[in-house]
């Protein structure tokens, strides 16, 4: 009974003291706008650093190599010395041209000169018509033998300035293919030379991927050796070629001009 009595008054309490709290309160609870939009797929994919523009600077004349002002690696400017070649017969043909054509201009003074006579004496009929002819188109040949020379004597100081090969643009010399003493043919390569400003790396990324590489986008470039440093690159579309096994794209990103990224880095990097 006592036990009875006991729990009794227990639920009475708790009765009596839920009563006294009263009601629930209700949860607090914020709003907020849901909008909708396609999220951007992350993916890490290695790709290799190249330069888009790369020129296999050669020469237009023939010559042995005299001197050679670059080294692998060396950045140049557009219009620098890259290699000067030997220009003793040039210099040797040209004072032999530029001989000639003094002489070319004594004949002509000479005939001139003896045609005007002859010009006088034919109008009073003291010369016949065929002397004066004779000197007439000699001296039309003598004027022709100079046009020739200065030609040759033009096309030889072309070749004189031709036989200092420049850098095309500002770049970074990849390569270099001759030394002094070298003999070199027209055509022959003497140097790759990649634009400064033009570094990108190249990214193959499966088709699916395609749609995520959005033109003008940037992009986080880690460079493998220095991987503490990373760069941002821009998005400039792809290589219209897809491999043909894996069906692979390469995308491009350009990461612009070599002055910019603080460390070394070279063609094919990963």
């Amino acid at each position: 009974m006592k036990t009875s009595l006991h729990l009794l008054l227990i639920l009475l309490l708790t009765v009596t003291t839920a009563l006294a709290q009263g009601p629930p309160r209700a949860a607090r609870v914020r709003l907020a706008e849901v909008t909708e939009k396609n999220a951007a797929e992350q993916a890490g994919i290695i790709g290799v650093l190249y330069f888009d523009r790369v020129s296999q600077v050669s020469t237009e004349v023939a010559g042995m190599v005299q001197e050679v002002h670059f080294r692998e690696g060396d950045q140049v400017d557009k219009g620098d010395d890259l290699v000067t070649l030997n220009t003793d017969f040039l210099e040797r043909n040209i004072a032999l041209e530029e001989a000639k054509l003094a002489q070319n201009e004594v004949q002509i003074q000479k005939t001139k000169k003896n045609l005007d006579r002859y010009e006088k004496l034919f109008k009073r009929e003291a010369a016949s018509e065929i002397d004066y002819d004779e000197l007439y188109f000699a001296l039309q040949e003598q004027v022709k033998e100079k046009e020739i020379t200065e030609e040759n004597l033009k096309k030889i100081r072309l070749q004189l300035d031709k036989s200092i090969i420049h850098a095309p643009f500002d770049g970074l010399v990849l390569e270099k293919g001759v030394d002094v003493g070298d003999w070199v043919v027209q055509g022959r390569t003497i140097c790759r030379v990649a634009s400064a400003e033009e570094l990108f790396v190249k990214v193959p990324i499966t088709e699916d991927l395609l749609q995520y590489a959005g033109r003008n986008e940037t992009v986080d470039v880690i460079l493998n050796a220095f991987d503490t440093e990373k760069l941002t690159g821009v998005v400039e579309g792809i290589i219209p070629v897809a491999d043909e096994k894996t069906k692979n794209v390469f995308m491009k990103v350009r990461l612009g001009d070599i002055a910019s990224v603080p460390v070394a880095v070279a063609e094919n990097m990963s």
